[in-house]
């Protein structure tokens, strides 16, 4: 009986197909996104109660969740390519995600700039960093693999006329069904 090998694919790779400016303005408003959001439901339930739901961020955080998405792009990548598992995967992501906040919060801390102090937590680390969000950064470094990674490999831009154009691609998952397929037109 002969049996073909099947490369391993991967569920997807490094969107070569977008710039490296381009993604990081994907990732700096999806994070900035996710915070307001989150800070928002934070406070309605902890704090105030306000159906305003009046979240609250920083313009540093554009630089902080594009930078650390493009971190996480290249690591996620290369944890896929040595076929890790998503249990380390999540320690890794949660690590790196700590690991920029703690260091952006210091470089901001010198210029008198950080725009959060988590003091009044009971486990931080210099107020830059605190514990108790370890399972909210868990999820989100998982989403940004699964969601935000695993999409943008299927985006292309395409300026191949006057009008622009944003292609989805189209691919079949493995029982066949499409998954979709979308084109935007930019128009002049």
């Amino acid at each position: 009986m002969h049996m073909e090998r099947q490369e391993k694919v991967l569920p997807f790779g490094t969107p070569k197909h977008l710039s490296t400016l381009l993604r990081l303005y994907i990732y700096a408003l999806h994070g900035y996104f996710i915070e307001v959001s989150f800070t928002a439901i934070w406070d309605f339930f902890l704090t105030t109660k306000s159906w305003k739901l009046a979240g609250c961020s920083s313009l540093w955080s554009l630089l902080i969740y594009g930078t650390c998405g493009l971190a996480l792009e290249k690591m996620s990548y290369f944890l896929h390519r040595k076929e890790i598992s998503i249990a380390f995967r999540s320690i890794a992501y949660l690590l790196t995600v700590y690991f920029w906040e703690f260091t952006s919060g210091y470089i901001l801390t010198y210029f008198n700039a950080c725009p959060w102090d988590y003091s009044e937590f009971s486990y931080n680390i210099g107020g830059l960093v605190t514990l108790e969000y370890a399972p909210f950064w868990l999820i989100a470094g998982l989403a940004t693999e699964r969601i935000i990674l695993g999409k943008l490999e299927h985006i292309r831009w395409s300026d191949d006329s006057p009008d622009s154009r944003v292609k989805i691609s189209t691919s079949m998952s493995s029982n066949g069904a499409s998954r979709g397929k979308a084109k935007h037109k930019r128009q002049s």
